[in-house]
């Protein structure tokens, strides 16, 4: 249960490697993907932990997991039916899987995998508009991603940034200007830091922090941030989705009233202009 007190979770000295995803053969009632060769045809012959390392996540990589007892890849296959099931807007499925996950986690006792299922399910219960409960376990996934920090010598998890991120969002939309501001400048403190595979979060942070300036009253500062994100979002290959859109649209909106269209232009093409490291120096200043 959420937020019950638990002991310690042990952490090992390497994580195993995230299975790939592959989309394009799914299993609609089981819920799973199935791994094939180029051929369509399956491969009936597993060739122990190299043949296990090249098959895609689904029900035969599963199989081949639990036939060598590796419990913690069976969660990571889990996680990955989940996200797939998540990009897919299915959240019944999505919430499923990560909770099937999340038993066979905290029994090997990683506490950055834990923290991971956690984030997993709060990005499901964060798409279905319920943010005290994606809040919950966000709060929990950050604890556990700070104390595997601490532990294992690094500055923060790689993860980290994207929970603030999330956090940061449920607070705007809380109407928490304060808490969204110290949660998306703490998510930029880390990606400015530490330089994170969660460096993928970047654009969401900048455009949070260019929605509070324009609430504000830094309506220039805003679109110098918000034409930044969109620079670092053309560099990561990573537009912004529908949703993203319509929601960067109607938190820029003080700022598109208070320029002309000319200096609206003028500060976005300035942000462009800024490096990623400009771009978080900015988004940080006071």
């Amino acid at each position: 249960m959420i937020g019950e007190e638990r002991q310690p979770l042990a952490e090992p000295r390497q994580a195993p490697r995230r299975p790939i995803v592959d989309a394009t053969h799914i299993d609609e009632d089981a819920g799973e993907l199935d791994a094939k060769d180029g051929d369509g045809a399956r491969d009936p012959a597993p060739r122990g932990d190299l043949r296990i390392g090249e098959l895609a996540a689904g029900g035969e990589a599963r199989r081949l997991y639990r036939a060598v007892g590796d419990r913690m890849a069976i969660a990571e296959v889990q996680l990955c039916l989940g996200e797939l099931a998540l990009y897919e807007g299915d959240h019944r499925r999505a919430e499923s899987s990560f909770r099937a996950a999340l038993p066979m986690m905290r029994a090997v006792g990683w506490r950055t995998s834990v923290a991971d299922g956690l984030a997993r399910l709060g990005d499901v219960q964060r798409a279905k508009g319920m943010f005290a409960a994606a809040k919950s376990l966000y709060m929990e996934a950050l604890t556990l991603y700070r104390q595997s920090g601490r532990q294992l010598g690094a500055n923060l998890a790689p993860h980290l940034p994207a929970v603030l991120c999330h956090l940061a969002d449920i607070a705007w939309e809380q109407g928490d200007l304060a808490t969204a501001r110290a949660d998306v400048e703490g998510c930029l403190t880390v990606l400015r830091d530490t330089r994170p595979a969660g460096g993928a979060h970047l654009p969401e942070a900048l455009e949070l922090r260019a929605a509070l300036a324009a609430a504000q009253g830094a309506p220039r500062r805003a679109m110098r941030l918000a034409g930044a994100s969109a620079a670092v979002r053309g560099q990561l290959h990573r537009p912004p989705g529908a949703a993203e859109r319509t929601a960067q649209e109607r938190r820029l909106a003080p700022a598109r009233r208070a320029l002309s269209a000319e200096d609206q232009a003028m500060a976005w093409a300035e942000g462009q202009a800024l490096t990623a490291e400009q771009a978080i120096g900015e988004a940080l200043a006071q």
